[in-house]
């Protein structure tokens, strides 16, 4: 596969992959947020062990939220991909010898009306 492929498989994929990153991040959220609610119950009726045990799972659960949120926040769209992707052929086209030789000639004839309607503008003036 060359590059071209991996693009277009990585813009089927990405969706797939920022939405399963971001439903665990919000799993991971709403995790944390209850094992601060038990803690606070656990520590207000003195189930020490409990609260210590809540606690480990606070501190699992909102790191790996957080990173599982910017994660998902960095994956580019399916649309970011192909453009990239447009642009890998695009840049592949202006350098092929075929494109050059097709653009090379008419930019000579561009030149060459460009000279020749600014000598009829001054012969105007």
């Amino acid at each position: 596969m060359n590059d071209l492929s991996w693009l277009i498989y990585l813009a089927d994929i990405a969706g797939s992959v920022g939405g399963i990153l971001t439903f665990l991040a919000v799993i991971a959220g709403a995790t944390a947020v209850v094992s601060l609610i038990v803690t606070g119950i656990a520590v207000a009726d003195r189930h020490l062990e409990t609260a210590a045990a809540a606690r480990r799972i606070f501190r699992q659960a909102m790191p790996a939220g957080i990173a599982c949120g910017l994660i998902a926040g960095f994956i580019p769209g399916r649309q970011t991909v192909m453009m990239i992707a447009a642009s890998e052929i695009g840049q592949r086209a202006v350098n092929s010898a075929s494109v050059a030789g097709v653009v090379d000639p008419s930019l000579e004839l561009l030149k060459t009306w460009i000279a020749k309607t600014t000598a009829e503008m001054k012969k105007q003036q």
